[in-house]
C-alpha cells in the first residue's frame, strides 16, 4: 500500500502501551494498541505538509548534518547516549541480574538502579531504553523482552563490552532509519563516535543493518 510512513499505524491488539512505544521507536513507525489507536489517528490527521518541513528529524525526510541534529534525533527517540553514565549503569545492571532470585521487570530494576547510580530517572530511562531495544534483556526462554512491565531473567551477556556494543548498534540503527548515507561521511563517523562516547564502530555491522533495513543502494 502506498501509505506515507508518518500516516501508517499498525495496530497490535493486547500489547502494553510501553511495548507499543518501544516498537514505535525501534521501527520508526507509529505502533498502536486498542487504547492508543484513536489518539494516534488524531495525531496523524493533524499532521500536515508544513509540519513535515519544519520537523525534519521526526519525519525522517532530511539528512543529519550537524551534531545537534544527531543529538536531537537520539533524544527524541528516547536514546540519549550519555556515555558519562552508560558504562556505570550497564555494570550495575549486570550485577543486579546476576543476583536475581526470580524474574523481575525492568521497571522494578530501574527503581533500584535509581538508588545506586547518581543519575536522573530521565537519563536512566534513556540508557535502559537502549539496552531493552537492542534485545539485551531475555526471558526464561531466551527470547527478548521489549516491555518494561514484563519480567525478564537474564541478559544477552554478563560482559559489559557486549551490552555496550549492542547499545551502539541500536544508536546506529536509529541513525540509519533517518539517513542511510550518514556513515559514508568520515566527519559524520567522527562526530557519531564523539556523541556516543566510543571509538568502536564496525563498518561491517553498519552494512548489515542497512541491508536489514533495505537501505543499501
Amino acid at each position: 500500500m502506498n501509505i506515507p510512513q508518518r500516516r501508517a499505524i499498525p495496530v497490535i491488539l493486547g500489547i502494553s502501551n510501553d511495548l507499543a512505544t518501544h516498537l514505535t521507536h525501534l521501527y520508526n513507525i507509529t505502533v498502536a494498541n486498542e487504547e492508543t489507536f484513536s489518539e494516534a489517528v488524531a495525531i496523524a490527521i493533524r499532521s500536515d505538509e508544513s509540519q513535515k518541513q519544519t520537523d525534519n528529524i521526526s519525519t525522517g525526510s532530511s539528512s543529519l548534518t550537524t551534531s545537534n541534529d544527531l543529538l536531537k534525533l537520539l533524544n527524541k527517540r528516547g536514546l540519549r547516549p550519555l556515555p558519562e553514565y552508560r558504562h556505570h549503569v550497564i555494570s550495575e545492571l549486570i550485577a543486579m541480574v546476576e543476583s536475581f532470585d526470580k524474574p523481575r521487570t525492568m521497571a522494578e530494576v530501574k527503581a533500584t538502579l535509581a538508588e545506586k547510580v547518581p543519575i536522573s530517572k530521565s537519563k536512566l530511562q534513556h540508557i535502559l531504553n537502549a539496552i531493552v531495544r537492542s534485545n539485551c534483556v531475555l526471558n526464561d526462554n531466551s527470547f527478548p523482552v521489549l516491555s518494561f512491565t514484563l519480567p525478564f531473567s537474564n541478559l544477552i551477556s554478563n560482559d559489559p563490552a557486549v551490552i555496550e556494543s549492542k547499545c551502539i548498534e541500536i544508536y546506529v540503527h536509529t541513525v540509519l532509519l533517518i539517513d542511510p548515507d550518514y556513515f559514508n561521511n568520515l566527519d559524520h563517523i567522527v562526530e557519531f563516535q564523539r556523541v556516543i562516547g566510543s571509538n568502536v564502530l564496525d563498518m561491517e555491522l553498519i552494512r548489515k543493518i542497512k541491508e536489514r533495513l533495505s537501505l543499501s543502494r
